[in-house]
């Protein structure tokens, strides 16, 4: 962990060193000079961390705010017996998860349990979208009917070949005729290429609403919704420079809650 600056409240950006937007937002942040921690994911359950009077303390600093780039299969507890790891990953990540979602923290993302324990995994934003009546492409579950249906499988955010009647039945399947015809990433309720579309605002402030105020959204041919990356890892250089921007703005405070 690396302290810049010594004010009362700090800003947290725990990702890891490789990570491109991370790393843009901490240049930024190095140019404005605000209080902030550079946080490995790794080390995560060696920090003294406290919860009290609903606020969160990290070395005996405040949080006000925090980029939250770590994925839930990330293990954060070097430093700890082999043995132990897997327990001081997932009590630190409970932990964690509770300070995201603290009124007096505001962060990015702010994953519910839902999120973050079904790994990412696209259907869990796609249904919040739906059940707040966003259009979202049409699924099949286990069926294998028409010639253009293509497999969305869970874990990944490619289709894939369809596997076959048998396999589809079997395994439940999700697929789709539906095809990704653009995708735009979203930061703080606007989208970088097309931040005035309806559809991509109505999109963004769905998602904020859930804590995910950072997302990949994919389209299909008719502007629905067709899954949704809450963890995007590659950024566009374009989309790079908007997204650091914004984020740094939501951090520090400039932009309104």
């Amino acid at each position: 962990m690396e302290l810049h600056s010594k004010a009362s409240s700090v800003i947290a950006v725990v990702a890891a060193q490789a990570d491109p937007l991370a790393w843009a937002v901490t240049q930024r942040l190095n140019a404005t000079e605000p209080p902030y921690l550079a946080i490995d994911p790794r080390s995560l359950a060696s920090r003294e961390v406290t919860l009290s009077d609903g606020k969160f303390y990290v070395e005996g600093r405040e949080l006000s705010s925090v980029l939250w780039r770590v994925h839930p299969t990330t293990g954060l507890g070097a430093g700890y017996r082999e043995e132990d790891q897997l327990f001081a990953t997932q009590e630190t990540a409970a932990t964690w998860l509770c300070a995201l979602r603290l009124p007096s923290v505001r962060a990015i993302n702010a994953y519910s349990p839902t999120i973050w324990y079904g790994d990412f995994h696209w259907a869990q934003a796609r249904l919040l979208l739906q059940a707040d009546g966003i259009c979202v492409s049409p699924l099949r579950y286990g069926e294998s009917d028409g010639d253009d249906a293509r497999w969305l499988p869970y874990m990944t955010l490619c289709d894939a070949p369809h596997p076959g009647r048998v396999v589809a039945k079997t395994l439940g399947i999700a697929t789709t005729d539906a095809q990704g015809c653009w995708s735009e990433l979203v930061v703080c309720g606007d989208g970088v290429r097309r931040p005035y579309a309806k559809v991509v605002r109505r999109v963004a402030a769905v998602l904020e609403r859930h804590g995910i105020r950072l997302a990949r959204v994919t389209f299909d041919a008719e502007d629905r919704v067709l899954r949704v990356d809450t963890m995007p890892l590659h950024f566009a250089p374009d989309e790079l420079d908007f997204a650091a921007d914004r984020l740094v703005a939501a951090l520090t405070h400039l932009e309104a809650p």
